[in-house]
């Protein structure tokens, strides 16, 4: 085995500057490429009040943002794409785990590290980070009453977490719940003499090492459990166990983070502070003019806009005219989605004209030709155009997503689960041709507007709607209200609009009525109170595996409450993850919801249509063999393609920063955790800031030096590691 490290190439000294350019505003490119940064600050933006402060409360990408780097999880990445013990002891550094797996991988033991230490929000420390902590997580996620939104994983993954949150549901506790008799059935042991957590799951999961990495799963401390709700409405009421602590907070103006010397890892944790500005309303080259100015040392250039990409990135994005701006190739696995919410929450609301309008639409959307409607009339790159329009060279955006699992992100072998998806709309669609399926389903190709292998009996669809609505709402046409954040008036939204205007004007049955807020603000609290009927939403992956992705439709999934499930069904009882037959639960559903909305003659068809997404996906999880991995994927696949093409679920919409990303930023290359799952994408630990702005020629020295590293961790896992 090869031990020892690669020599570094010679130190950077060079500073190769571009031909200078001045451009009739902003600085000269000439200017730019020898600009240095002096401090050890990052600085970049936020766009969206934090939502909590509890990482056992928010799944909100924005607030996950910034508490990575507050809080610590088991298990964290590194620039390798590694795991390592954040919070817990990695005892064999040459293994691809940190927890201990039994023989199948249903159970996981993980110590915790005697460096591992809680602090208050002014950097005192308070005790040791224990392994019981784990089990105060498990108390705050797994009552109903603390709203956590990530208390779905948990009870997907953990042993009895199911049980102890229907048993909470009933409200039959003392307030005291945190010791009631029911957790005795939490798969969750610990070893106090050890300081080890044994978790037994509820499925065999080889994977399972890598959700350790998401912020849902972090330690918490007993105070947690017992403020309830309250944890976490502020940064001061807390308890940090990550490399940073908040210094400064205003929700519309700054977060600034400081370095914790007293953290684990402190003395690889090498940008001294954090410094966010809020950006509000802005326009597409707001960011790029902060960075010009130097308010902010990292951004992405926005293909919209115009001067920006035409300045820094020119024909070419691949080759951009700026050497000191990097092309990095599919650099997300997020999909968006634009999503049906089917249980309006303003149903219930005593305001007459508006409880009617969401009754109605909620209806509505229960219908299977309408949702197909709408999945093959909305012509999605009339909105995605705002983020991909510079590199479009047809009226089609090469951003446009047509699968909900992410491309070249899960792979069996070296076939890319997306294929699958590819093979099963082959089967149903084109007699068995892959290779048509492929290309059609490609991204930046349209697979859904105005498909004829999904309209192909439907020359009268709107009239068959027409007859619907006016048989089941009373109506023979419906207003469907699209939300929309008013932060983008200036950006997305024109283009969103266009969508709208543009499906309105071909229909006279569905009008979509542009929701839009005042602000940023007043948009998070409305996607919460999920009082619309469709937004747009992206999700992000826990841990690598599709189940990841597809859970979160599901009936007890992570999107339940945005789709609505979760109030039509909410006293629905799932066993194993599977949903019962429709005839089991019809007569012992009672709750508002379903009251107000089991009317329709589609009822039944539409439960079916969850129900058997549901049972498929959970079949498929259970194939947990490594040796079937293939009929596992297929077995997803069956089910995402039903989702998307069968039963319209949701549409998949786009990947917000397509085939090219192109960046401009004082960060040092490769020091960058960029692993697509779990929490370890937003630390900023390990990364390291660059006096100025490489070359394109001083990236690839660094790119090649890294690639060899790489080379020879395939042989020697443990290289190149600094003390972690």
């Amino acid at each position: 085995m090869l031990k020892k490290k690669l020599a570094l190439f010679a130190s950077l000294t060079t500073i190769t500057t571009v031909t200078p350019l001045v451009v009739s505003c902003g600085i000269s490119l000439d200017r730019l490429a020898n600009r240095l940064n002096y401090d050890n600050v990052f600085r970049s933006i936020f766009k969206f009040p934090l939502t909590s402060w509890s990482n056992g409360t928010t799944i909100q990408g924005e607030d996950n943002k910034i508490l990575a780097d507050l809080v610590g999880t088991l298990v964290a990445t590194d620039k390798y794409n590694r795991s390592f013990g954040d919070i817990a002891v990695q005892a064999d550094k040459t293994s691809k785990y940190v927890g201990q797996p039994n023989a199948d991988q249903s159970e996981w033991k993980y110590k915790i590290s005697p460096q591992a230490k809680w602090f208050d929000y002014r950097g005192n420390f308070q005790r040791q980070i224990k392994a019981s902590d784990m089990i105060n997580t498990a108390k705050f996620v797994l009552f109903p009453k603390n709203l956590s939104s990530t208390a779905g994983i948990w009870r997907t993954f953990i042993a009895g977490a199911q049980e102890i949150w229907e048993h909470f549901q009933t409200g039959s506790y003392k307030p005291d719940y945190y010791n009631d008799p029911i957790w005795s059935k939490l798969g969750m042991s610990v070893n106090s003499a050890d300081d080890e957590i044994t978790i037994k799951l509820t499925k065999s999961a080889e994977y399972f090492d890598t959700l350790m990495t998401y912020l849902a799963f972090a330690p918490m401390p007993e105070k947690a459990v017992l403020q309830g709700y309250n944890y976490g409405t502020n940064f001061k009421n807390i308890w940090y166990s990550g490399a940073y602590l908040v210094e400064k907070y205003g929700s519309t103006s700054q977060i600034l983070l400081r370095k914790n010397p007293e953290y684990r890892y402190a003395k690889l944790t090498y940008i001294d502070k954090l410094n966010y500005t809020y950006l509000a309303n802005n326009d597409v080259s707001r960011e790029r003019v902060l960075f010009e100015s130097g308010d902010v040392n990292d951004f992405i250039v926005q293909p919209t806009d115009t001067n920006g990409w035409g300045k820094y990135v020119g024909p070419n994005p691949a080759n951009p005219t700026f050497s000191g701006a990097s092309s990095i190739i599919n650099p997300d696995p997020i999909t968006f989605t634009i999503t049906f919410n089917y249980a309006n929450t303003d149903i219930l609301k005593n305001n007459n004209s508006l409880a009617k309008q969401a009754l109605n639409a909620s209806k509505a959307l229960q219908y299977d030709k309408l949702r197909k409607y709408l999945v093959t009339h909305l012509d999605r790159s009339k909105f995605v155009k705002y983020y991909s329009e510079a590199l479009d060279d047809s009226p089609t955006s090469k951003f446009l997503r047509n699968v909900y699992t992410a491309r070249y992100f899960i792979k069996n072998g070296n076939v890319d689960y997306a294929n699958y998806v590819e093979a099963e709309y082959a089967n149903k669609y084109l007699n068995g041709d892959v290779q048509a399926s492929s290309q059609l389903l490609k991204d930046g190709s349209d697979a859904l507007y105005l498909n004829q292998d999904l309209l192909k009996n439907d020359k009268n669809i709107l009239d068959e709607i027409r007859a619907w609505l006016q048989q089941n709402i009373g109506s023979s046409s419906v207003e469907l209200r699209f939300l929309m954040n008013g932060a983008g008036t200036l950006t997305n939204n024109r283009f969103l609009l266009n969508m709208i205007d543009s499906f309105n004007a071909e229909n006279n049955v569905i009008k979509i009525i542009p929701d839009i807020t005042v602000d940023a603000t007043e948009y998070i609290s409305r996607t919460k109170k999920a009082d619309w009927d469709i937004f747009v939403g992206g999700w992000s992956p826990d841990y690598v595996d599709p189940y990841s992705y597809l859970h979160t439709f599901s009936l007890g999934g992570d999107l339940q409450y945005y789709s609505g499930t979760s109030r039509i069904f909410s006293d629905l009882k799932l066993e194993n993850n599977r949903a019962p037959e429709f005839a089991d639960i019809v007569n012992k559903l009672n709750n508002p919801y379903w009251n107000h909305l089991k009317s329709t003659n589609a009822i039944e068809s539409f439960y079916n249509i969850f129900k058997n997404y549901t049972n498929q996906i959970a079949d498929a999880d259970h194939i947990t063999d490594p040796k079937l991995l293939t009929k596992r994927y297929e077995s997803f696949a069956k089910a995402e393609f039903n989702s998307i093409y069968t039963d319209f679920m949701f549409i998949p919409t786009y990947v917000p920063n397509g085939s090219y990303q192109i960046r401009i930023s004082y960060v040092t290359p490769r020091t960058q955790i960029t692993v697509g799952y779990g929490s370890s994408k937003y630390k900023h630990w390990g990364m390291e800031l660059n006096p100025y702005l490489l070359t394109k020629r001083e990236r690839q020295i660094i790119e090649t030096r890294y690639q060899q590293q790489l080379a020879i961790i395939q042989t020697d896992y443990a290289a190149f590691r600094e003390d972690y």
